[in-house]
């Protein structure tokens, strides 16, 4: 299995795991699933960056940067 289909298994099992410990609490499924499909997109991003380790850094500020321009002369 590669690593992305082990982020997409990954991921869905902790989302089920949610939904039936929310239902098992006594919330009524009805109520549990809209607010998990809003939710989904957003966590499934940030885990997907911290897998890849964005954590939040700009990759960019670690090279140079060539001030000069051709063009504007």
């Amino acid at each position: 299995m590669n690593m992305s289909m082990k982020h997409v298994a990954g991921t869905a099992a902790v989302g089920a795991l949610v939904v039936v410990v929310l239902v098992w609490a006594g919330l009524p499924l009805a109520t549990v699933l809209p607010f998990a499909f809003i939710l989904a997109c957003p966590l499934m991003m940030i885990v997907m960056m911290v897998m890849m380790g964005g954590h939040g850094t700009d990759s960019w500020s670690d090279h140079p940067v060539d001030d000069r321009d051709s063009t504007n002369r």
